[in-house]
């Protein structure tokens, strides 16, 4: 099937080629120089892909002011936003970057698969301005609206925001033509 990339933007090519290699040759794959060779630098970033230190950052400074406004408009206790799109084109590596450009009066939590189990308990945590993210939202949907429907209702005297990270389902591919 063929892969197309809108304004030839050709370096997703390089980590589908890893995700490949990885799929179909695991043993190749942890033989990779670039793979063992900053295994240590990636436990030091947020872990959204494993090709995260490969791939320029290009060209994404009206989505990062778009987010930033998002966030520091303090005057509303509780938002939320969604980032949606197919597989591939950046998400992720957007609310990575930007979280990088966050100021320090805001703290960064990411929900881990564990979390979702009790969204309720991890509210208790935050004590100051916090920005969440939510990725792969698709599976936990359901509890994820509970939990959000619930912070609207807190008064805790600071801002939570939260970034829903989501992407296109296979159905969808297919209503846009893609099969």
């Amino acid at each position: 099937r063929a892969i197309l990339y809108e304004n030839n933007r050709y370096e997703a090519v390089k980590i589908v080629l890893e995700h490949l290699l990885k799929e179909i040759m695991p043993e190749a794959y942890e033989k990779n120089f670039f793979h063992t060779n900053i295994q240590e630098l990636h436990k030091s970033i947020i872990s959204f892909d494993d090709n995260l230190l490969f791939t320029p950052f290009y060209d994404r400074k009206e989505e990062i002011k778009e987010l930033k406004d998002f966030l520091e408009n303090e005057e509303i206790p509780f938002r939320w936003w969604a980032i949606t799109g197919s597989s591939g084109i950046g998400k992720s590596r957007l609310v990575h970057e930007f979280q990088k450009q966050i100021s320090e009066k805001w703290d960064f939590y990411e929900l881990t698969q564990e979390d979702y189990e009790n969204l309720l308990k991890i509210s208790s945590h935050f004590t100051r301005n916090t920005l969440i993210v939510a990725d792969d939202v698709e599976e936990h949907a359901r509890k994820l609206g509970v939990w959000m429907e619930c912070l609207t209702k807190l008064n805790c005297g600071f801002a939570i925001r939260i970034l829903l990270i989501g992407r296109q389902i296979e159905e969808e591919y297919e209503k846009e033509g893609w099969n």
